[in-house]
């Protein structure tokens, strides 16, 4: 990153703990970072106690920031890479970032925002490189990986992703994660109270997943719903080298899923949805009608998230399923929908992909091996390829003409697995659209989905960049100790 800033909202609680996080956080990156702050009103005794921190910190001119804090920010562009930790609420930087996106017309922001006050459970407490420990498991199969197609075809499978096009299609989420701090035991209920403090907010589901495809370098189109609200998060956390073409035409309210986070563990407390009550159905199988009549989509690489939320109808499957399309599907099993949105609806796909306890699911067996599970299932669903991830073991991927194998799995930090799966999805699906072969699509899956484990929601996006720096470091390392 080319710089980091510290910024100071008015409505900010002064806390020596607060600055010194996001200060320590900037130092990852710069020695002194910039502190954005209207210091002129703050009592000498409060400003007396933070000598010591802003011995270290860059203080911006009176000068400079004349016509305001937040006008300072202008002078950086908004593909800069640079960092900025907001002490407490990230809300006034976001509408800012919004405002001047529209007024640019860019969605290609580079920008990394977070409140120091969540910026210690996801950040600061990063994994180590992928690349440091590789398990032994994993080394071997990643060896024979190199003596099969060699060092150099596994890092120029990328570049042929750039060829490619993609639609997506399916459900739009929003994720929030609200942190709170536990008070105790109500006192006439055995239930725990807590605090509220701030809350992220990502755009996650069918976006975070044509994020992907787009940062790969696949031109992409996405075609879903999202609240008018809610459309400000578009502007937010997109890193693709690629513009993608949103159709997000919608009169209903966002899905928006909350989960409430313990900040002294980090810890999950509870979650709950927002579902919307006025979804029809109807609107979007239009809308979908109208997309594949508009040309023909052979080569095109059609990928469909069903979160199994209500939004793709029975007959948009079938519409989906007789367009003769290269069609990549993934059906999730949460909360919910309570395990009633079955990838049967889907048979004769070209690719699926499922986590193992959705395959188990399906199958009614939770008792044989996995592997002979999914090539049943996928067999007796007419599936050409089928991608399984399993948790620590990896992914267990099947082909019709070859049969099951195993790409086990990398040793990440795990701080959070939402957006996990959508991003190995992405990227499988992204290489395979392209030919690339099924286990070098399962490496960089593998590699994918331990990214978004080691970070916060869909706060990072998969980019051609980012799994080229892991792949070279990780193959590097195989090789040295061989």
């Amino acid at each position: 990153m080319k710089s980091a800033l510290i910024y100071v909202p008015d409505d900010a609680v002064l806390k020596n703990q607060n600055i010194s996080d996001a200060l320590f956080l900037c130092q990852s990156i710069v020695d002194s970072p910039i502190i954005l702050w209207d210091s002129v009103s703050e009592p000498k005794e409060v400003l007396k106690g933070f000598n010591d921190v802003f011995s270290r910190i860059i203080r911006v001119p009176d000068s400079k920031r004349e016509f305001g804090l937040l006008k300072y920010l202008d002078s950086f562009s908004l593909q800069d890479n640079i960092l900025i930790v907001s002490l407490g609420s990230t809300d006034v930087l976001n509408r800012y970032i919004y405002q001047r996106a529209k007024i640019e017309r860019t969605l290609n922001l580079r920008w990394n925002i977070v409140s120091s006050d969540y910026a210690r459970f996801s950040l600061l407490e990063k994994q180590r490189p992928l690349s440091d420990f590789v398990p032994m498991d994993t080394q071997i199969w990643t060896k024979k990986l190199i003596d099969r197609f060699g060092k150099t075809r596994i890092l120029e499978s990328l570049d042929v992703i750039e060829l490619s096009k993609t639609i997506v299609i399916g459900e739009s989420i929003i994720d929030e994660y609200i942190y709170c701090d536990a008070l105790g035991k109500v006192s006439k209920d055995p239930i725990v109270a807590f605090q509220k403090k701030d809350s992220v907010r990502q755009a996650g589901g069918a976006i975070a997943a044509a994020r992907h495809f787009a940062g790969l370098g696949s031109t992409t189109l996405l075609l879903s719903e999202l609240g008018i609200g809610d459309r400000s998060l578009l502007n937010m956390g997109s890193k693709s080298g690629e513009p993608i073409d949103y159709d997000l035409e919608s009169e209903f309210t966002s899905i928006v899923k909350s989960r409430y986070v313990d900040r002294s563990s980090g810890t999950r407390v509870f979650e709950t949805y927002d579902l919307p009550s006025n979804y029809e159905s109807l609107n979007f199988h239009k809308r979908l009608s109208k997309l594949l009549n508009s040309r023909n989509f052979e080569g095109v690489n059609f990928v469909v998230m069903d979160y199994g939320h209500g939004l793709i109808s029975d007959d948009s499957v079938k519409l989906l399923l007789n367009s003769n399309l290269d069609l990549s599907v993934n059906t999730q099993s949460n909360a919910g929908n309570r395990g009633f949105n079955s990838i049967s609806r889907y048979q004769g796909a070209k690719k699926a992909f499922l986590n193992g306890g959705e395959v188990q699911l399906e199958a009614k067996n939770r008792n044989s091996d996995l592997g002979v599970v999914v090539e049943s299932l996928a067999r007796n669903l007419n599936f050409h390829e089928v991608y399984v991830t399993n948790g620590s073991r990896g992914i267990i991927a099947f082909s019709a003409q070859r049969g099951t194998f195993r790409a086990p799995a990398f040793a990440p930090s795990i701080v959070d697995r939402v957006g996990a799966g959508d991003a190995t999805l992405a990227v499988i699906s992204a290489l395979r659209a392209v030919n690339v072969p099924m286990e070098i699509a399962s490496f960089y899956g593998n590699i994918a989905g331990a990214l978004l484990l080691s970070s916060l929601g869909n706060e990072v996006t998969i980019t051609k960049q980012l799994l080229s720096d892991e792949a070279s470091k990780i193959l590097r390392n195989i090789l040295s100790n061989d």
